[in-house]
């Protein structure tokens, strides 16, 4: 879901499906750190990294369908909706 918003922004969709593969590892590794440093058990983590990524993709797919729908209807590209 993330590389859906990141292929607005890039013409190229070899980066935008990188960071739509790597977004989750990246997340999941700052959340470790910060559970890590503050003390908090491990164990919480996989329940932490879900409780993030979940709304971090509905956002990302709405942000790149809204950019995506904003850029067809400016150009006048309706065909492509």
């Amino acid at each position: 879901m993330r590389g859906w918003v990141v292929t607005q922004f890039f013409s190229s969709s070899f980066y935008a499906s990188l960071i739509g593969f790597l977004a989750p590892f990246i997340v999941a590794g700052i959340v470790a750190g910060i559970l890590k440093t503050s003390g908090a058990e491990m164990d919480t983590l996989n329940g932490w990294v879900s409780a993030i990524n979940l709304p971090i993709a509905l956002v990302c797919f709405s942000m790149g369908t809204w950019c995506f729908l904003r850029r067809a209807l400016k150009t006048g590209n309706t065909g492509s909706i």
